[in-house]
């Protein structure tokens, strides 16, 4: 499957016995600020300020909705506890050697 065909179907939430994964929402701008705004985890990453922010939240989820809808080449989806919704993380799909079996 490729990006364009993945992009231009209705995307239902993948799920695992302990995990739902979704499409990133605004939903979820709390909880990546309260994540990312902690030091020790900006050292461990290339491109994420110190401090973030609520505001920088926001903004990266607007720009990663809008690659989205754009049809660029990438997924960003939102990892969820199954059982209680707890935001757990996010996963990047990229076109990079990237090939989907459904």
């Amino acid at each position: 499957m490729t990006f364009q065909e993945l992009h231009s179907r209705p995307f239902l939430p993948l799920a695992t016995e302990r995990l739902l994964m979704r499409p990133i929402s605004q939903e979820d701008a709390p909880e990546i600020a309260r994540l990312l705004n902690n030091l020790n985890v900006s050292k461990t990453l290339a491109r994420v300020p110190y401090p973030y922010s609520l505001q920088d939240a926001h903004h990266f989820i607007s720009l990663k909705i809008q690659e989205m809808k754009e049809g660029q080449p990438v997924v960003v989806l939102t990892i969820l506890d199954r059982t209680n919704h707890q935001f757990m993380g996010l996963i990047r799909l990229c076109e990079q050697n990237f090939n989907v079996t459904i």
